[in-house]
């Protein structure tokens, strides 16, 4: 059963294009850009990557004219829209990185019951792999604690035969992210286990709890739960960039599909009303430049 998507996959469209147009000057990376070395720090926001990176800027080896993007995807459930929008950046060579579970928990049942039931996740493996020849990222979106039915002693196990799976279907899992997902009754998620401490040189937490050092975010995950509605207005994300800095947006494909549904609260909100309104164009107009 696909996912409640409340916006339209042209407006998503629309801003890949936008990161693509050369007036714009930015650069799309991947975690796999970033020179990590023997940086292993995830408690501290991996400091000497982001030295390097900053000592990059300045000594130009790196354009201190560009914008710098990350684009994260995690993929929680309707892969087939992940599917859809890796084909659009695959024609603008907009790169991404692919959080992808191995095998994804019912988590609603999991809430209610205890009980762990598998979820269909009828993932294009080749499709991901062709996309990771030609420089794409695909990581390991962590739900070991929910696979281990909060049990956190058997946690880890999940996670390490996780990430090994993925990785015996060809993919370079060197990074990973926890999905938020269920809470046990104390409240701790996926993201409150974490990792098993014998994976810490294997791959590194870029994101939820821990995350590298960067100069903004935003993120579209859990919308329908939002108190702060505007704030996810990507427009204003825009206006904010500034060249030599780096952002990171993190987007779930699953919110953006032809067949959208508008969230009627946001309707409360001028830009969301007038983002379902424009849902017919193809948003030409929409991206402001930044201000910086």
């Amino acid at each position: 059963m696909a996912s409640f998507a409340g916006f339209p996959a042209n407006y998503i469209d629309s801003f890949m294009r936008m990161l693509a147009e050369p007036e714009r000057n930015i650069e799309v990376i991947t975690y796999s850009d970033l020179e990590f070395g023997n940086d292993f720090d995830y408690e501290g926001s991996y400091m000497d990557e982001w030295k390097t990176w900053r000592e990059s800027i300045s000594n130009g080896d790196r354009d201190p004219s560009k914008i710098y993007v990350i684009l994260q995807h995690d993929v929680d459930d309707s892969p087939e829209r992940t599917h859809r929008l890796l084909g659009v950046q695959e024609e603008l060579g907009i790169r991404s990185n692919v959080m992808i579970f191995n095998r994804p928990v019912n988590r609603g049942l999991l809430a209610k019951t205890g009980i762990v039931e598998y979820n269909e996740y009828p993932i294009d493996i080749d499709l991901f792999l062709r996309m990771q020849e030609r420089g794409w990222l695909f990581a390991y979106h962590s739900n070991c604690f929910e696979q281990a039915g909060f049990d956190f002693e058997k946690a880890g196990q999940f996670f390490i035969d996780d990430v090994d799976k993925l990785r015996s279907h060809g993919f370079k899992i060197d990074f990973f992210c926890p999905h938020g997902g269920a809470r046990d009754s104390e409240g701790r998620s996926n993201v409150h286990f974490g990792m098993p401490e014998e994976m810490r040189e294997s791959v590194r937490w870029v994101l939820n709890r821990h995350s590298i050092k960067l100069n903004g975010v935003r993120s579209d995950g859990g919308f329908r739960n939002r108190e702060n509605w505007d704030n996810l207005d990507l427009r204003e994300f825009v206006r904010a960039w500034k060249p030599g800095k780096r952002y990171r947006l993190n987007l779930h494909p699953q919110h953006y599909d032809d067949d959208f549904h508008p969230h009627e609260p946001f309707m409360a909100s001028p830009w969301y009303r007038d983002l379902v309104e424009a849902a017919d164009s193809n948003y030409s107009n929409w991206w402001p430049m930044s201000e910086g």
